[in-house]
């Protein structure tokens, strides 16, 4: 999935009853947890690595600079900013795509050493933790392993993705 449409609307803006308005702004779904926090007044919590929306609430117009973060399985991130989305995978492998020419996602120029730069800046924003799943201590492995292994034990991984 490439986006996740966000609707809200704040006490405030339904006490003057606001106009909807459009925000641009590539956010991620981490930042809902800072801001319900910072809507309630709740202290925030040092181990959640979203940001507030508050400002893009306030002002879409906001020029927020901070790209998306989504994780799929421990260690698979991806970063998307309005014009780049990086996904360093676990095994060290890598895809890089530039929205403003290739929008499907068709080259991958992860391997292209004139993008190094791209992919370092986009590398900062991966999450320092990864949740693990719930009941586990130390991670051995998750639902990517454990489908790998079903798959292999049932005469090999399917033809359509190979």
């Amino acid at each position: 999935m490439k986006h996740v449409p966000l609707v809200t609307k704040t006490p405030k803006q339904a006490e003057v009853k606001a106009e909807g308005q459009t925000c641009e702004q590539v956010v991620s779904l981490l930042d809902i947890y800072p801001t319900l926090t910072a809507l309630c007044h709740l202290p925030t919590a040092g181990s959640n690595e979203g940001l507030s929306l508050t400002t893009l609430l306030n002002n879409p117009k906001y020029q927020r600079n901070i790209p998306a973060t989504t994780t799929w399985g421990n260690g698979n991130n991806a970063i998307r900013n309005e014009r780049w989305r990086h996904i360093p995978y676990r095994d060290v492998s890598e895809e890089l795509y530039d929205h403003q020419i290739d929008d499907g996602e068709h080259e991958n120029v992860a391997n292209d050493e004139a993008y190094l730069q791209v992919k370092n800046s986009l590398r900062q924003w991966i999450p320092k933790y990864n949740q693990l799943p719930a009941g586990m201590s130390k991670f051995t492995s998750d639902f990517l392993e454990q489908r790998l292994q079903q798959w292999q034990n049932q005469n090999g991984i399917p033809y359509w993705l190979l």
